[in-house]
């Protein structure tokens, strides 16, 4: 039976895993990988804080965390619970509950940018195989040329 960190408290769990720093083939500048535009296979994105489910709509994404857009407020640097779900042409991928920071928040006229970051070392999944298969399917599949879908055939 897995065991749910508290939310709350979990400040302390992330700090003994804070030793763990990307290797130098992972660090593009700011960033440490690529970021890929989300397609139209995600769906069901859900973040969770303690009992507070906001609904979410993905921008970007790679092993490492997730761009998403919300109407509700995220607070920059709370710890929550992530879901969503990917359906590529040859399979499903579901995300449950997958630990997770927020780590950047801007404020638009119409609701909030948002980045999260994975937090795959306290629950041991380093990162999660899912993510890296969702991530090379949208390396493949992605056109940054068309960013808003307009050219779409």
């Amino acid at each position: 039976m897995a065991v749910k960190p508290n939310l709350a408290t979990l400040g302390t769990l992330i700090e003994m895993t804070e030793h763990e720093q990307p290797s130098h083939e992972q660090t593009l500048g700011k960033r440490q990988l690529t970021r890929y535009l989300c397609d139209d296979a995600f769906s069901d994105c859900r973040i969770t804080f303690d009992t507070t489910v906001v609904l979410a709509k993905t921008i970007n994404f790679n092993r490492l965390g997730l761009g998403v857009f919300v109407t509700d407020f995220l607070p920059h640097g709370r710890y929550c619970q992530l879901s969503f779900r990917y359906e590529s042409i040859r399979q499903l991928f579901s995300i449950n509950e997958l630990l997770s920071e927020v780590i950047y928040v801007y404020e638009t006229g119409v609701g909030n940018q948002c980045g999260l970051k994975f937090l795959s070392g306290v629950n041991k999944s380093k990162p999660n195989q899912q993510l890296i298969e969702i991530e090379k399917i949208l390396a493949t599949s992605n056109n940054s040329d068309d960013r808003y879908g307009i050219y779409n055939d």
